[in-house]
This record gives structure tokens, C-alpha cells and sequence, in this order.
């Protein structure tokens, strides 16, 4: 334990009780008709002696990249911070509110994404309000849930089928908060259903909210998950099996809780921003030439995480990994907006729904071969730095 950390973290229901249209499939072709659970904001204040860190983890598939920055902004506000050191982290259900404007994929609320403004706001100023001592472990773990959904035989690299997870614990040994972090996409609903959800990660992250009790949050970081669906018979089939995969990783995630391993004096809780561009094969609509990525350094005591904005597939995530030598590191996605799927050369090669007819929904031109290699090289340069 160490005065010269500090954590706190808040949660806030941010389900709507007006009508909304879900988002993340074209085939419904209604609004939503009720609510199967309820989705959260959450967010953890990291302080170190420098501005604050702020993690905050919302229910929803994704965002604008204007969206974020509005959210960033006010969430640096109420921590005392400065934007750059803020991540807007979302879990990818496909069973939230319309936030991201896709095509054919229901009818954005601007309603809702104005109550995330102030739901950030409220959260973020609550958790900075409970700042506290707090020790920071980490731990790993083995959690087969995902399979990669374009027939390459499973995972591209076993190790990096894992559970990540960092603890924050106060004197007493509470547990403050804690940020877990895997690759799989929140779609064990499917299309079919019409009601409000957080799918398997929003449900995991309150089933183990609820066995720490105490006001403990838990909070989730979606990985690169972009080819990456739940494994066969748990995806686009309805509660039942958004349950049974929730229990998955609430089960994986109780040996964290139990592994997790103090941070060996390293406290420190530090960020930094930067801006990759991708280069897009003819201009968009209205001009536009490149696909901006916003990448993130972020280091909190014993996790070392780099986010990502956009859909990226899994094996950038293991390719920034490798090309940092550390496999510990975290590779997050879904954060700070997004612009669509980034895929790797071989993808393009094959050709398909993420490379390129995902492109109509998302409203943009397909990026140039060499974009992944580009993305890796520059998130991993970010953190050698």
C-alpha cells in the first residue's frame, strides 16, 4: 500500500426510459421493446501526483470520434485533467441505444448520447470524490469464449486467448475497482432481440459487482475483436446463452481476484495520446482521405494498456504485442471513437463483410492495403517511447 496512489470509481445506470432504436444489425427493423438488463457508465480515477488517469466504460457499441472527444473533455473537467490523459472506452454491445450513426442500424438518439454527456459527467465526478490509498495487482488468465468468425480455425495465437485483469484495492483490502480486458464481440443476443442489454460483458461486469459488494466497480476494456465472435452456441441466439457466457467470464475473472499479484512498488498511473492516419484507397464523400485513429499509452502500476479507436481485428492486437516484446501488454478497442472496422492484409485479400461492405454502414471508403502494419507499428512505437 502506498499513499502516493490514489483510486476511486463510480457506476451509473444509464438505461433509457424512452423509446430508442438498438443498434449494431441491419436486420431490425424496429425499436427497442423493453429491457432485458440494465446498461451502466462506469469509471475509475487513477491519481499519482500527476493528473489524474480517468478510465470510463460505457454499455454501448461505439462512438463518433466527436462524441468521444465532447466525453473526454467533460470527464477531464471533473477530474482535474487534461483530455489526452482520459480513455472513453466502449464495450461493443449490439444491444444498446443507438450511439454511432451506421446505416440501416437503427436511428441514432442524439437524446441518449446527450444523457452520456451528463452520465459521464455525474460518474467521473463521483469516483473523483472517493479518490482513496489504493494498491494496484494484476493477474491473467485462460478464458475460451471467443472464436475468430471468418473460418481461420479458432485464435490466431493461443496465448493471447486471455483474460487481463487489474485490482485496485483500498487499507482494508476492498476491492475500489477493478478493469478486465478480452477479445470478444458482445453479440450473443443477436439480431432477433429488441431489447436493452449490455450482452455478456455488461452482465458479467454487474454479476461480480454484486458478489464483491461493498461498492465495488468492475469495469470492461473490449480487445480486438473485430473478426472475433462468441464461440457456436453462444452467439446471436438470445438470454440464455448471453447468461451462460457471462458466467464464463465471471468464473475467469474470480481467479484474477485470487491470483492477482501485488504491483512491486510501481504505482505510477500516467497516459498519453496520439493520432495515427490510415490511408483510405479514393477520398470519402466529403473529402476526407485518411481514417484517424486515436491511440493511447496507458500505464496503471502493474497494467500496461494501449487502446485503440475503431473495429480492429485480433491479430493487430497480437502483432502490437509481439512487436513490443512484452506479451503482458493490454490491447483495448472501441475507445475514444471510432470511423469502422481496420482489418489486416489478409482480410483485404479475402475480401468479406469487415473489409469491405462494412464500409456502406460505416459510411466510408475502404483503407489501403498495409493500414494494420501501419497501426501496429505506431501503437507499439507509443509504447516503446
Amino acid at each position: 500500500m502506498t499513499d502516493d496512489l490514489r483510486v476511486g470509481a463510480a457506476c451509473v445506470n444509464i438505461t433509457p426510459d424512452y423509446d430508442v432504436h438498438l443498434t449494431g444489425f441491419a436486420s431490425r427493423t424496429g425499436p427497442s421493446d423493453g429491457v432485458l438488463d440494465h446498461i451502466h457508465a462506469r469509471a475509475a480515477v487513477f491519481e499519482s501526483g500527476g493528473p489524474p488517469v480517468v478510465i470510463v466504460s460505457l454499455d454501448v457499441m461505439d462512438l463518433t470520434r466527436a462524441d468521444a472527444d465532447r466525453l473526454r473533455q467533460v470527464a477531464a473537467g471533473q477530474a482535474g485533467t487534461l483530455a489526452d490523459r482520459v480513455c472513453i472506452a466502449c464495450t461493443h454491445t449490439h444491444s444498446a441505444p443507438a450511439a454511432y450513426p451506421l446505416k440501416e442500424c437503427g436511428e441514432r438518439s442524439q437524446r441518449f448520447v446527450d444523457d452520456l454527456v451528463e452520465n459521464v459527467r455525474g460518474v467521473v465526478r463521483e469516483g473523483s470524490g472517493r479518490l482513496a490509498p489504493a494498491r494496484l495487482a494484476a493477474a491473467t488468465t485462460e478464458l475460451r469464449l471467443g472464436l475468430n468468425r471468418r473460418g481461420h480455425g479458432g485464435r490466431i495465437d493461443a496465448e493471447d486467448d486471455t483474460l487481463r485483469g487489474l485490482v485496485a484495492t483500498d487499507r482494508t483490502g476492498r476491492c475500489i475497482c477493478a478493469i478486465l480486458n478480452y477479445a470478444c464481440h458482445a453479440v450473443c443476443l443477436g439480431g432477433g432481440n429488441l431489447k436493452i442489454s449490455g450482452d455478456w460483458p455488461g452482465i458479467a461486469c454487474s454479476q461480480l459487482e454484486g458478489l464483491l459488494g461493498s461498492g465495488a466497480v468492475v469495469m470492461f476494456m473490449q480487445g480486438c475483436c473485430g473478426d472475433i465472435n462468441p464461440v457456436p452456441g453462444l452467439s446471436g441466439l438470445g438470454p440464455d446463452e448471453a447468461t451462460q457466457a457471462a458466467q464464463m467470464a465471471v468464473v475467469a475473472a474470480k481467479t484474477i481476484f485470487r491470483d492477482a499479484g501485488p504491483s512491486a512498488g510501481d504505482a505510477r498511473a500516467v497516459a498519453e495520446s496520439a493520432t495515427v492516419l490510415l490511408p483510405y484507397v479514393e477520398p470519402g464523400e466529403h473529402g476526407e482521405t485518411d481514417m484517424p485513429v486515436c491511440l493511447q499509452h496507458i500505464t496503471l502500476g502493474p497494467a500496461e494498456i494501449v487502446t485503440l479507436s475503431g473495429e480492429v481485428f485480433f491479430g493487430i492486437g497480437c502483432d502490437i504485442r509481439r512487436r513490443t516484446g512484452r506479451k503482458d501488454v493490454w490491447v483495448a478497442a472501441y475507445c475514444n471513437g471510432s470511423f469502422g472496422y481496420v482489418p489486416t492484409d489478409q482480410a483485404m485479400i479475402e475480401g468479406g463483410y469487415e473489409p469491405d461492405s462494412s464500409n456502406y454502414y460505416y459510411g466510408r471508403p475502404a483503407l489501403q492495403p498495409g493500414s494494420a502494419e501501419l497501426l501496429a507499428g505506431a501503437a507499439a512505437g507509443l509504447v516503446k517511447t
